[in-house]
């Protein structure tokens, strides 16, 4: 990707062009404003101050990536056909995550729809 010219589209010039044309600061800037909770369960109602939900992820991020510390435990088995062995991090936090980067997604592209840009 590196020795590619900035015109062909699987050049990092190209790929970075894409990322900005979708990225809104998320990573830089929380929006809503809020600390994530890595470890939801569905439960609306459990709410903790954003320090103590930071030390939580910390500890929710440690028993994922760091506790298993054989690298079949951190990404799971290899896959085969009908074999479901994934590791923590494809289950928590990284599908976590994924749902929350499709929500800002779908934020944004409705306030560009609006003609509206989200802070």
């Amino acid at each position: 990707m590196e020795d590619l010219p900035a015109s062909d589209p699987r050049s990092f010039m190209q790929q970075a062009n894409v990322h900005c044309a979708y990225c809104d600061g998320a990573g830089i800037t929380h929006q809503p404003p809020a600390t994530v909770n890595l470890n939801y369960d569905q439960d609306p109602d459990y709410l903790l101050p954003p320090e103590k939900q930071v030390a939580e992820n910390l500890s929710t991020m440690y028993k994922c990536m760091v506790i298993p510390n054989k690298l079949y435990l951190f990404f799971g088995c290899p896959y085969l056909a009908k074999a479901g062995a994934g590791g923590p991090i494809e289950n928590q936090p990284h599908n976590l995550l994924k749902e929350i980067r499709n929500w800002e997604v779908e934020k944004n592209r409705e306030c560009r729809k609006k003609g509206l840009r989200r802070i």
